[in-house]
């Protein structure tokens, strides 16, 4: 079994981070250095998607299209999954997710506010939380909760 404890990032990787953030809607094997970024902090670059992974996810599936898709479907239950980023998209170890109820009369964006707010803002922090204290590891791909 191997389990891979999550070092802090150093003080470059912020940086690195921030300059690049806007290129992750692309699978990253077509993006040179982030992909390296990716590798050096493997474990450490988390993401936050508006399904619930494996559901309405991959290329081309972030924004508003994630719900629209959804509605379309015709799905009672959808959420956000926030999991770690690596080489594919939106195939990272996951980390939390939260469900959501789909109503009749949803509309796209009135399903994306839902998510956001039930889902999304409760999850993230504590995630981050949770890498920040340690809480978290990643045991043969899946991230497991310390005790």
């Amino acid at each position: 079994m191997e389990k891979i404890m999550i070092p802090p990032l150093d003080s470059n990787a912020a940086e690195v981070i921030k300059n690049n953030w806007a290129k992750m809607d692309k699978p990253l094997h077509s993006l040179g250095k982030l992909e390296e970024m990716v590798e050096k902090y493997e474990h450490r670059i988390i993401n936050i998607h508006p399904s619930l992974i494996p559901s309405f996810c991959g290329v081309g599936y972030y924004g508003l299209h994630v719900h629209e898709k959804a509605l379309e479907r015709g799905v009672k239950v959808t959420g956000a999954t926030v999991h770690f980023v690596n080489e594919g998209m939106d195939e990272g170890p996951i980390i939390a997710q939260k469900a959501v109820a789909v109503e009749d009369d949803d509309t796209p964006e009135i399903l994306q506010r839902r998510v956001m707010e039930q889902a999304e803002w409760l999850l993230l922090p504590q995630a981050v939380d949770d890498i920040a204290n340690g809480r978290i590891c990643v045991v043969d791909g899946k991230v497991k909760h310390n005790k």
